[in-house]
């Protein structure tokens, strides 16, 4: 399915996403609260450094929030954006400050996975 995911255009994977959402029903909740009851250690399934890690990407957007109009009395900032990523493969997609539409890319990727990245970004 990556193979697919990478190969193939970008409408091929919003169609899959949409598809795997429209299958969360009842009975796939229920499957999940089945497999979280069967966890001897529910702390190794939360969110951290270890699920972000290769070959897993974590992305948040903020491309729509309205970072660059604030002004604290000195004009528009020249940055706004996270102030740090603790975890290798988390990403933040933010607008450009100079509203013109494209966007910024902050991501925690090791050296050796950065230009493979930058090939795939660039393909989208």
């Amino acid at each position: 399915m990556a193979g697919d995911l990478q190969s193939k255009p970008t409408w091929y994977a919003a169609g899959r996403l949409h598809d795997s959402l429209g299958r969360m029903d009842n009975d796939y909740l229920r499957s999940a609260l089945d497999y979280l009851e069967l966890q001897p250690d529910l702390s190794a399934l939360v969110r951290g450094a270890h699920t972000f890690k290769n070959p897993n990407l974590g992305i948040t957007s903020w491309v729509r929030l309205p970072i660059h109009d604030a002004d604290f009395g000195w004009g528009r900032p020249i940055f706004m954006g996270p102030g740090g990523i603790p975890y290798e493969g988390l990403s933040f997609i933010l607008p450009s400050p100079t509203n013109d539409g494209s966007n910024w890319v902050a991501i925690a990727l090791l050296s050796q996975h950065m230009k493979r990245f930058e090939r795939f970004i660039n393909e989208i």
